[in-house]
């Protein structure tokens, strides 16, 4: 199997919890590693501390590929829920430097975060 893991990153009560129902759901459907980046352990996953915490967890998002030893991360929302195998994912990925599925949810509000100059020039890429 490649050498391939997924990685959550939950600070705080609501989001580990949140993260737990992920994982739960994730062990339905594959037998891949998983860590948690988090200010308390999650029981049965690997615990990475990372700190200082900053606004949303973004430093430790951005730094997920130095903290785990996996050549393929997942990374996963905690409010994420899987339904199927990731190998497919995984497959993917061993030939791309990144792989980016977005949120069939997210309609209109898709990267709303950004400006549109820059989220027209995103979506150009993608295809």
């Amino acid at each position: 199997m490649t050498n391939a893991g997924v990685v959550y990153v939950a600070y705080g009560l609501k989001a580990r919890q949140s993260a737990i129902q992920s994982i739960a759901m994730l062990r339905k459907h594959n037998t891949i590693p998983v860590a948690t980046v988090s200010d308390e352990p999650i029981l049965d996953v690997k615990h990475i501390h990372f700190g200082p915490i900053d606004a949303k967890a973004r430093w430790a998002k951005l730094n997920i590929d130095k903290l785990v030893e996996w050549s393929i991360v997942v990374y996963l929302d905690a409010d994420t829920r899987i339904n199927g195998n990731l190998m497919p994912l995984i497959k993917i990925a061993e030939d791309f430097d990144l792989v980016i599925a977005f949120s069939e949810n997210q309609g209109n509000e898709i990267m709303n975060h950004i400006s549109s100059e820059e989220r027209l020039q995103t979506v150009m890429n993608i295809g």
